[in-house]
């Protein structure tokens, strides 16, 4: 008996302090991440944002947190629609205008992937006489990495398999675009 009358207090004190270290360690990281927004874009948002961890190893880290975020509804046809989001204390924007510019951000990532992978296939040609045979595009890649291309890419920044297509002894380098569907009109190709 007089065991557990020692082990519970020992316990509340033992989970005491890991909470309270706890606390202390996210209150630290939240300091440290929230400074290195100063500067940027993003410094308005600071007093909006909670993050949760900063574990900074070597030359990169990735923190994690919260953003208040707010969204605006409205009633059509006895339905509630998302109409409108706001990031922190920012002006509200339309969902749809936050769907284009992603969509417009997403086109940027992507077309500059695909330069890599371009860039990859001419460097494999310089070096070896010719261009890889490859009957799609995960065999292309197989074929590229770890020798010309500086990372290995599979998709597009819409998580969506790139494709290829033979083009002048060559390939050309095709992401389904936005809608994710192959030929329609927002495929993005490359050259």
């Amino acid at each position: 008996m007089k065991r557990s009358g020692i082990l519970w207090p020992a316990m509340v004190l033992l989970t005491g302090s890991l909470l309270w270290v706890s606390c202390a360690g996210k209150s630290k990281a939240n300091k440290l991440a929230i400074n290195l927004l100063h500067g940027t874009e993003l410094e308005p948002l600071s007093p909006t944002i909670e993050f949760n961890s900063f574990p900074p190893t070597g030359s990169s880290a990735v923190a994690e947190g919260t953003v208040t975020t707010g969204f605006r509804f409205q009633r059509e046809n006895g339905k509630w629609v998302l109409r409108d989001i706001r990031l922190g204390d920012m002006q509200w924007t339309s969902l749809q205008d936050l769907k284009e510019a992603l969509d417009q951000v997403r086109r940027r990532r992507t077309q500059d992937e695909m330069k890599v992978i371009l860039q990859a296939i001419e460097k494999y040609r310089q070096v070896n006489g010719s261009y890889p045979a490859a009957a799609d595009f995960v065999e292309l890649v197989d074929k590229l990495s770890p020798g010309y291309l500086p990372y290995v890419i599979r998709v597009d920044a819409w998580d969506t398999e790139f494709r290829i297509q033979p083009a002048g002894g060559g390939f050309a380098v095709i992401s389904d675009g936005p809608d994710r569907k192959p030929n329609t009109a927002d495929d993005i190709r490359l050259p």
